[in-house]
């Protein structure tokens, strides 16, 4: 497999966090960011060179400084910048209480 590919957020919707999976076939520079439905970004939780693999990192609903959003949608904005080239995707993720 040669592409990038991300699955489904789980649980999807979520009250306490969630987690968000990806698969890079070349290693390369991921950014995952959520924003809100504006496309104001909320945080980012990702920045960094990554391994060719499968990647989780969980979301608990907070910004980057901490404070829990509000319940509500958001979205996941993932970046790759990769040996194989460039490949970025959006996902909804629901809080709900």
């Amino acid at each position: 497999m040669n592409k990038v590919r991300s699955s489904p957020p789980a649980p999807n919707p979520f009250s306490t966090s969630t987690k968000l999976s990806y698969f890079l076939p070349f290693k390369g520079r991921v950014r995952l960011d959520i924003a809100d439905v504006s496309g104001k970004r909320i945080t980012t939780l990702l920045n960094e060179d990554q391994s060719v693999g499968l990647h989780d990192i969980l979301w608990d609903g907070s910004t980057g400084q901490g404070a829990r959003v509000p319940d509500g949608l958001y979205l996941l904005l993932i970046y790759a910048d990769t040996d194989g080239g460039d490949w970025s995707a959006t996902q909804k993720l629901l809080i709900h209480p």
